[in-house]
């Protein structure tokens, strides 16, 4: 096929866009410490007013307590043994239940991606397990599929936890929101304590390329 100097503008526009998506990466979306409450979240820069974040449920008596450090909030993935005696919650038997609620304030889809926690269990008969469950939104997923995570032995460990692991969805459109439960089980009299509960996902931003590519598409346009 020939190759005209719109097709090679055109190729220079595809290309701009597909390297300003991929350079997208994940950020903390919403997390949860001391220095916050379960209705303001500390958030990467490029989340706040784009996305909403909120806690609640489980405890709400039991303060959440300061650490020097939100978990994830450098690299959404430190050391899993990083010592914690801090709580977003503490429960010492029955089931305990967090709710979580996201939703995209901003003017282009958002990606879910990553649940981020640290927890202690201080004995044997502290909670085993939890359940995330999707529990209602505009995700494709059916309301109600969830995941599990064992919480491993007695002592403290962080997780993180892709949300891939049980949906298919992950998306959010503008004005779009989805609501996710974290119950424990297994608890039996001992403290199962968790702090830093964070959620991280993808914002697309325009970039200089992309804005580049946009305004080579406006001077193809006033060619033709």
């Amino acid at each position: 096929m020939k190759t005209t100097r719109k097709h090679t503008y055109a190729a220079l526009l595809i290309g701009s866009v597909v390297a300003s998506s991929s350079a997208n990466a994940a950020v903390l979306l919403g997390g949860f410490d001391g220095i916050n409450d379960r209705n303001s979240p500390l958030q990467d820069l490029s989340a706040v007013g784009n996305v909403t974040v909120t806690l609640s449920g489980a405890n709400s008596n039991v303060p959440m307590q300061q650490l020097t450090a939100l978990w994830g909030t450098a690299t959404l993935t430190p050391g899993a043994d990083a010592i914690t005696d801090r709580t977003v919650l503490i429960n010492d038997s029955g089931s305990a239940i967090l709710t979580l609620v996201v939703t995209n304030t901003n003017s282009v889809d958002l990606a879910l991606e990553t649940l981020h926690w640290r927890v202690k269990r201080d004995g044997a008969n502290a909670a085993t397990d939890v359940t995330i469950t999707y529990l209602s939104g505009d995700l494709a997923d059916t309301d109600g599929v969830s995941g599990s995570q064992n919480l491993g032995a007695v002592g403290t460990r962080g997780f993180d936890y892709g949300l891939s692991t049980f949906l298919t969805d992950l998306t959010l459109a503008p004005t779009e929101s989805a609501t996710f439960t974290f119950a424990t089980t297994g608890n039996n009299g001992q403290r199962t304590r968790f702090d830093n509960f964070a959620i991280s996902g993808t914002i697309p931003e325009p970039s200089t390329a992309l804005l580049g590519a946009l305004g080579m598409l406006a001077l193809l346009r006033r060619r033709r």
